[in-house]
């Protein structure tokens, strides 16, 4: 291959200037995954909306971890939820 090592110091190069990944987006995924794609929640119609929502709270100072732990151990139950959020949201 021609340029081998250019190449590989230009591919370093932009993969250190991507976006980092945001905060929580992980544990986000899947409270996510949760509440829309198992629960089927009306209040969270959308796993962009929610998602868009929990990295806000992520980036707010929310406790994202223990909230998805919370949402993981509510099973679907929307007064759980609620209390998850409240209790790991941001303050």
């Amino acid at each position: 291959m021609t340029g081998g090592p250019i190449f590989a110091l230009l591919s370093l190069l932009l993969i250190g200037c991507a976006d980092p990944e945001p905060v929580g987006l992980g544990d986000c995924s899947d409270i996510c995954r949760e509440v829309v794609d198992q629960c089927a929640l009306p209040t969270w119609p959308t796993r962009a909306g929610c998602l868009d929502g929990c990295l806000l709270n992520a980036a707010r100072g929310g406790d994202i971890t223990s909230q998805r732990q919370c949402v993981e151990l509510a099973e679907c139950d929307l007064f759980a939820l609620v209390e998850c959020e409240h209790a790991f949201g941001p303050r």
